[in-house]
């Protein structure tokens, strides 16, 4: 390695010698003095342009400035081999400048995809939206969340109603926020198809009717309000408020992925389609009859037991109703959400109704502190015998 201490002696040594000061030396290489004095006290060394005009002056060979010593008998052999030190250092120099640049190149890359990492990991999440009330059934609807854009698409919503109105919102300390309006005039002839499928962007670009970090309290408290006649002779219009409830589709909490080759795949089975075709089976063997109901059209496998109790099975929608003529009670089981409905009423006022779903009871009217036991008991003895195969 290059000895600036010995090398700044040296030159001041050969400076002396030819008797010039530091101030006349640095004129003669067009530099400060104070570079030169730089140079005699080891603080710093000469640029390769000035090495040749400082040997040239002092009359000395580059070998010799860098051993700091005139070339004498037992020193020719150390003077000699300096050019092959000096290659060697800067090999070494290069080499590690080298992986000091790959090191900061992979803190980069890495910091790159820690970044990417935090900012997109378990940030998209597909959600599937479902809720109903007496009247109405909202289903095939679904959220697409991530941390810069998040949409909304409301699917199906079935009922016998003329819907009017829609208006989609989410409640933030007791205040509706709202995110999305349809309408539609009575003469156009509205069905309930005119405000299904709608995609909205409701966070992202010019949507920004909630933050990233309000996702959560979205999720809890997104409501649909949805104005409707009761028939197409009524003049008065109702508002019924349906609490909408999420269940996670999926979430990129994968670090990895890996995709079958096209010729491993096995075909594709809906577990819905095995399941309603099971019990579709279990029906029949259980005594059920088919019929196609006058009202709605809908095919429809009923049977009666005793006290009045009839069960009804749909192949569509999807769903077991349960219903108690003698104690005007009804029980709908979802078979493709799982989810209950139980409603109480009285001639033809509603009493009471509510629904369960993902474990939490929404009451809709009325006293519902005890429709949970409702529930179990038309589980335990009436859908429960036939979904258990």
């Amino acid at each position: 390695m290059v000895d600036s201490i010995k090398i700044g002696q040296f030159i001041q040594e050969e400076r002396k010698k030819i008797g010039l000061s530091q101030e006349e030396l640095a004129n003669k290489l067009f530099v400060t003095r104070q570079a030169v004095s730089k140079w005699e006290q080891g603080k710093s060394l000469l640029g390769y342009d000035l090495i040749q005009k400082i040997c040239e002056i002092f009359n000395i060979t580059t070998n010799e400035y860098f051993l700091g010593e005139r070339t004498k008998k037992e020193n020719k052999k150390e003077i000699n081999n300096i050019p092959i030190k000096i290659l060697k250092e800067e090999k070494k120099k290069q080499r590690k400048i080298f992986f000091i640049s790959f090191a900061i190149i992979i803190l980069l890359i890495l910091l790159f995809f820690f970044f990417y990492f935090f900012n997109t990991y378990k940030k998209v999440e597909v959600y599937s939206i479902y809720g109903q009330d007496e009247n109405f059934k909202i289903n095939n609807s679904n959220a697409f969340i991530s941390n810069d854009r998040s949409y909304i698409n409301l699917g199906n919503i079935e009922t016998e109603k003329e819907i009017v109105k829609l208006n989609l919102y989410y409640l933030k300390e007791d205040s509706k926020r709202e995110m999305f309006t349809s309408s539609c005039r009575r003469k156009d002839n509205c069905s309930s198809s005119s405000f299904g499928g709608s995609i909205m962007q409701v966070r992202g670009g010019d949507a920004e009717y909630f933050t990233y970090e309000e996702i959560p309290l979205v999720i809890e408290n997104l409501y649909v309000d949805i104005s409707y006649y009761e028939n197409k002779d009524d003049k008065e219009e109702k508002i019924a408020t349906i609490k909408l409830y999420f269940t996670k589709l999926y979430t990129n909490n994968n670090l990895f992925f890996f995709y079958d080759k096209e010729e491993d795949r096995e075909p594709i089975i809906f577990e819905n389609d095995v399941f309603k075709d099971k019990l579709q089976k279990k029906v029949i063997s259980e005594g059920f009859k088919y019929e196609i109901e006058e009202d709605t059209e809908n095919e429809v496998y009923i049977k009666k037991y005793k006290d009045n109790i009839i069960v009804k099975f749909y192949l569509s929608p999807n769903y077991i109703m349960v219903v108690d003529e003698k104690k005007e009670e009804w029980f709908i089981y979802d078979y493709e959400y799982k989810d209950y409905r139980f409603t109480k009423y009285k001639g033809n006022e509603t009493i009471s109704s509510s629904t369960l779903f993902n474990g939490k009871i929404t009451c809709f009217e009325g006293d519902c502190s005890n429709h949970l036991d409702y529930c179990n008991y038309y589980m335990d003895k009436y859908i429960n015998p036939l979904i258990d195969f």
